[in-house]
């Protein structure tokens, strides 16, 4: 456990339903658990939904690899739609996935979401603008958070934070604020 003392006042680097911002550790703390999603990227501790039975653990497990990176990509991206055709999800071989794994993917995702349906499907406009492709966005009026680490202007290294702290629904962070 770190001295809260160490990282008192450090602003985190955090995406807001896809909008980048710094914010204080008390902030993070109430988004994280009041929104419908939270993720700590560097624990890879994730909690998605507002029920008692709501999913909380780390991300790997939850989710599958690939999953797990089309998760980030979507909540990344605010409300713009994550298609096909986005080439962060061209993987090693230079394969994008097909309309099927696109599909499973989402259902994937989905499923850590008890009694919810956090995203929308939906067909926009491909590269060429000559037909419709497959996407997927977070639903609008949802709160999601993604926990990136310390914001640049913190002068807090990552190592110094514990991390854990925003793991705990009832964490005392007034004394961190």
């Amino acid at each position: 456990m770190h001295n809260t003392g160490e990282f008192r006042g450090a602003k985190l680097d955090c995406c807001v339903n896809g909008f980048r911002r710094a914010l204080s550790f008390g902030e993070v703390h109430d988004l994280l658990w009041t929104g419908i999603l939270g993720w700590v990227i560097l624990t890879d501790w994730l909690r998605a939904g507002r029920e008692p039975q709501s999913a909380k653990g780390r991300a790997g497990k939850l989710l599958q690899e690939p999953v797990v990176r089309f998760a980030y990509l979507l909540l990344t991206n605010g409300s713009l739609a994550l298609t096909l055709e986005d080439r962060r999800l061209i993987d090693a071989h230079g394969d994008s996935p097909t309309k099927g794994t696109f599909t499973a993917w989402a259902c994937r995702f989905r499923h850590v979401f008890p009694g919810i349906d956090p995203i929308e499907h939906l067909k926009v406009m491909g590269r060429g603008g000559n037909r419709r492709v497959h996407a997927y966005r977070m639903r609008p009026g949802l709160t999601w958070l993604i926990v990136m680490g310390t914001a640049d202007d913190s002068q807090v290294p990552p190592d110094a934070v514990d991390w854990a702290l925003l793991e705990v629904p009832s964490a005392d962070i007034s004394l961190i604020d």
